[in-house]
C-alpha cells in the first residue's frame, strides 16, 4: 500500500469527524514516510524481521481501536498509523529477497504487488460501501464506524498472520528472518 493511498479511506471521515483541512490530511500522509529511513538501517543491524514484522501490524489494529472508541488527539493514531506503514514494508520488501531464489525473484515481487494491489481495491470499495450504507457524513458521523470496525478487523487478522510468522521463524523450521545480516547484499536487503 502506498502512503498516498493509506489514508485515502478514512480522509472523508477525518475531514467530516474531526474537522481537518486537505492540508491537514495531506501533512498526516508526510508523517507515514519519516521513519523510513530509520528503519531501513535498523533492520540489517538488528535482524529480528519477523519480530519487528509482528510489532507494525500489532499497532494496526489498536490505530483504529483508537480512532474508533476515542477522541484522543489524532497525531497518536497518525503516528501509530505511520509507524505501522512503515515497519511493514521496510521489513517485507527485503525478507521476500531472503527467501525467494534469485530467478524467481520478479515473479515474487510481481505477485507481491498484484496481491497488494487487489487487496488495496477491494478494501476502499468496501469501505466505500460500508460509508454508504451506514450514510456516513457530517450529518452522520457515527455512520463510519462500520468502515473502522472492517479495517480494524482485516489489520488483526493481518496481526495475527504475522505473528504465527514470528512463532514459526523462532523455532527450528526458521527461514533466517531473526538474523542479523549485516553484509548482506543490495539485491537482498534493499526495499
Amino acid at each position: 500500500m502506498s502512503h498516498t493511498d493509506a489514508i485515502a479511506p478514512i480522509a472523508n471521515m477525518l475531514h467530516a469527524v474531526r474537522g481537518f483541512s486537505q492540508s491537514q490530511i495531506g501533512l498526516l500522509n508526510a508523517v507515514f514516510s519519516l521513519p523510513n529511513i530509520v528503519l531501513a538501517l535498523a533492520r540489517r543491524s538488528i535482524g529480528r524481521r519477523a519480530l519487528l514484522m509482528t510489532i507494525g501490524a500489532m499497532l494496526m489494529p489498536l490505530t483504529f481501536l483508537i480512532l474508533g472508541t476515542t477522541t484522543w488527539n489524532l497525531w497518536i493514531s497518525t503516528a501509530l498509523m505511520g509507524l505501522s506503514f512503515s515497519i511493514v514494508p521496510a521489513i517485507i520488501w527485503p525478507s521476500t529477497a531472503m527467501l525467494v531464489e534469485q530467478k524467481r525473484l520478479g515473479t515474487a515481487y510481481g505477485l507481491i504487488n498484484v496481491l497488494q494491489n487487489l487487496g488495496l481495491a477491494c478494501s476502499n470499495l468496501a469501505a466505500g460501501w460500508l460509508n454508504d450504507r451506514a450514510l456516513a457524513g457530517p450529518r452522520n458521523p457515527a455512520g463510519y464506524a462500520g468502515m473502522l470496525w472492517f479495517f480494524g478487523v482485516l489489520s488483526f487478522i493481518a496481526f495475527v498472520a504475522i505473528a504465527l510468522l514470528w512463532r514459526r521463524e523462532s523455532g527450528p523450521r526458521a527461514h533466517g528472518l531473526e538474523e542479523v545480516r549485516i553484509g548482506a547484499g543490495f539485491a537482498e536487503e534493499s526495499n
